[in-house]
């Protein structure tokens, strides 16, 4: 596991990310996925994400997918395209897919739930989600990173370098909260542990 050193709180949370070593095409992608989840992270006013990753038989995560939206109701929106639209056609897309929700709004995931959307409530522990998502980009010498990002998710490879901590209260770890919604999105979908034990 890869242990992010004390200066590496200072500034730029995710420091070791590499667009040259972390950014990949269609080409790159694997064949099959043995494991696909979809981060979810509400929002309205501020954009709402869903995030999909798909992890391969080597344990390499991959992002395949974003979608990230602002002024998206979850369920009802007078013909407008809501939250739980988009996660239809992902789980059309992805059927053995899991939503791995904020927990914030047990409401929405009801939404998901009455609709036959696997959704669950997601661990939403930033510091162990950020140390994670740190180990993950962390290059090996025998497999590279374990996190890679397909290039389409243009949102997220915007928030990735502008991911910074506080540095007004470096102690608390904090991040900025600003930018962060297919961060959070993806905190969630690698962070939150499945229904069996010693998977991380």
């Amino acid at each position: 596991e890869y242990l992010a050193s004390f200066d590496a709180f200072i500034g730029q949370v995710y420091e070791e990310f590499d667009p040259a070593t972390h950014v990949v095409d269609d080409a790159d992608l694997p064949a099959a996925f043995k494991e696909v989840r979809v981060g979810v992270d509400w929002g309205y006013r501020n954009p709402g994400a869903m995030i999909v990753v798909g992890r391969d038989g080597d344990d390499v995560w991959w992002v395949v997918e974003e979608i990230v939206r602002a002024k998206v109701a979850v369920d009802s929106s007078h013909g407008n395209k809501t939250w739980v639209d988009y996660a239809k056609e992902l789980h059309r897309k992805y059927p053995s897919a899991r939503f791995l929700c904020d927990p914030a709004m047990p409401g929405h995931l009801r939404s998901f739930r009455a609709v036959g959307i696997p959704a669950q409530a997601a661990d939403n522990r930033v510091a162990a989600g950020i140390q994670l998502v740190a180990t993950l980009m962390h290059p090996s010498p025998e497999t590279g990173p374990r996190l890679r990002v397909h290039r389409r998710c243009t949102h997220l490879l915007a928030e990735i370098p502008n991911y910074r901590w506080q540095e007004d209260d470096i102690a608390a770890e904090e991040p900025v909260k600003q930018d962060d919604h297919a961060l959070d999105a993806l905190r969630y979908a690698l962070l939150t542990k499945p229904h069996q034990p010693g998977y991380w």
